[in-house]
């Protein structure tokens, strides 16, 4: 299985940016590609949700379900889409006031 990991220094802090990864209603505003989101069920810190994604006139469809441990984590893990696996974790590493390490794993 294939593993990616991808990190950025960004000027935000981390708490704004686990906002902005966490209000994932507004991924078709930003995210290129992404054309809904449908909130499946909600909890404590946590939720499963699904995004539908059109590109190339390749349109796909996955549900996840995500465990947030606010403001610095946000861990998910397929539950029904295109493929066999999907498990990984934003990680908001504040740096300083103003500048957070994201880390996708």
């Amino acid at each position: 299985m294939p593993i990616v990991n991808q990190s950025a220094l960004v000027p935000y802090s981390a708490e704004q940016m686990y906002q902005l990864v966490n209000q994932y209603e507004k991924y078709p505003e930003f995210l290129s590609g992404c054309v809904s989101t449908k909130t499946l069920s909600t909890g404590e810190n946590e939720l499963k949700a699904e995004l539908h994604i059109q590109k190339l006139g390749i349109s796909q469809t996955f549900s996840t379900h995500n465990k947030m441990t606010p403001p610095y984590k946000i861990e998910m893990a397929l539950i029904e889409g295109p493929f066999r696996h999907l498990h990984g974790a934003w990680t908001f590493t504040p740096l300083m006031s103003k500048v957070a390490k994201l880390p996708c794993n």
